[in-house]
């Protein structure tokens, strides 16, 4: 687990390894079915402050959550990472 912090010494985030039984169900029912043939090779849980001007608001979107996560997927042609957000949500980030 790590910590981060702003300079003034606010806490922003945390982050963890998680398994990917970690993830919410309907994410997992999406990742099942949006990434078919693609295994999970990681999976790191951000714990982040609510506030609206949340210093990690740009990593969510529109919406503020708490937690988020990000996953890197791996089937035989390519790696990627994609963004999960509680609600099932996945967005693709990039790939590796």
């Amino acid at each position: 687990m790590a910590a981060f912090f702003d300079i003034n010494g606010d806490y922003i985030a945390t982050t963890q390894y998680v398994g990917a039984d970690k993830l919410p169900a309907i994410s997992k029912s999406r990742l099942n079915k949006y990434y078919k043939g693609y295994t999970v090779e990681d999976v790191v849980r951000y714990d982040f402050d609510d506030q609206d001007d949340s210093h990690l608001f740009l990593l969510t979107g529109k919406r503020n959550y708490n937690t988020i996560y990000f996953a890197s997927l791996k089937n035989s042609a390519e790696n990627i990472v994609v963004k999960i957000t509680p609600d099932g949500e996945i967005s693709f980030l990039k790939n590796l």
